[in-house]
């Protein structure tokens, strides 16, 4: 089995730590654009430059880094993501936060509330520490509250147990191709819900509102006003 690390980055040293756990017969090949200078051992390959993302046809996973889009990737693999993995594995609830801005106070909030409630919180993504350092920490009486940006949530095959979709404007446009391609991709947040999930949106804002009401009326959704 070979595994590539697209993009080694804070996110991708923490991708890299976590497949060597818990792929440890994998070869690993890292991938990046800049200079490597860090490699670290069990490393089988790194490519380097402009066209490293393109060089990933044999790998069968490839662990992108979030503001890698997964369109620049090229493998007859999987592309993966640390958002992806963390979904797939979390033993414990999760609350997903995106939005244009205030996603950092509001998980703030929401992770200080529940911990006045004696509950045990993990804060992951942007705000806290890479995801998959910290899964194996993770109980199921525990709480996952999850910063989660539009790269984040690119290619996100799963969504949280409750959404929380804040104000949605333009923004990271020179990553996405357009501001369509941004709200499609914050929509992976509340997309995949089951019956039972909840999302709260701030009702004024119409991306928001288009997120949020884009789902039949038997998930349960509520609104930040």
């Amino acid at each position: 089995m070979k595994v590539a690390i697209a993009g080694y980055d804070v996110e991708g040293r923490a991708t890299y730590d976590y497949a060597r756990q818990v792929w440890p017969a994998a070869e690993i090949v890292i991938a990046d654009e800049r200079r490597i200078t860090d490699v670290p051992p069990g490393v089988v390959d790194v490519l380097t430059g402009p066209d490293a993302f393109a060089q990933l046809g044999d790998a069968d996973i490839v662990m992108r880094t979030p503001g890698l889009a997964p369109w620049r990737i090229e493998t007859d693999g999987t592309v993966w993501s640390a958002t992806n993995e963390f979904f797939a594995r979390c033993p414990a609830p999760i609350i997903g936060v995106t939005g244009t801005k205030g996603k950092g106070t509001t998980v703030s909030l929401i992770a200080a509330m529940l911990q006045a409630l004696g509950r045990t919180v993990h804060v992951v993504g942007n705000i806290g520490q890479p995801a998959l350092a910290q899964l194996g920490q993770i109980s199921p009486d525990d709480v996952v509250v999850y910063e989660l940006s539009s790269f984040q949530l690119w290619d996100a095959e799963r969504s949280p147990q409750i959404a929380v979709v804040l104000m949605i404007e333009p923004d990271h446009l020179d990553k996405h191709v357009n501001f369509a391609e941004y709200v499609d991709a914050k929509a992976n947040i509340r997309r995949h819900q089951r019956p039972g999930d909840v999302c709260i949106y701030h009702p004024s804002n119409p991306y928001a509102a288009q997120i949020a009401e884009s789902l039949d009326t038997d998930v349960a959704r509520g609104s930040l006003g």
